[in-house]
């Protein structure tokens, strides 16, 4: 079961990684507010698949919690570099 949840993890965290590099290598600003809107939607899908995780008790929900909540921080990072990159220069 350990190695089961650590490979479940490994995976959620490589397509995060992956479109988080993807996002660094946007060719303009609306390049990369569209990517990096990719990452904050990976991030939440992983945060739901741990909650279901969870749910259907496949992991504890202590061992879930961490996981979850990195999941909605880079959620929350990933929204606001989106918003700020859709600013126009200059604007704060």
């Amino acid at each position: 079961m350990e190695v089961e949840r650590r490979q479940r993890d490994v995976g959620q965290k490589s397509l995060l990684a992956r479109a988080t590099r993807v996002a660094c290598h946007a060719k303009s600003r609306p390049d990369f507010a569209a990517k990096i809107t990719v990452v904050a939607e990976e991030a939440s899908e992983t945060a739901m698949w741990f909650r279901l995780f969870v749910e259907v008790e496949l992991i504890t929900a202590s061992d879930a919690k961490a996981l979850i909540q990195e999941g909605l921080e880079l959620t929350s990072i990933a929204i606001a570099s989106a918003r700020t990159a859709r600013r126009p220069r200059g604007e704060k």
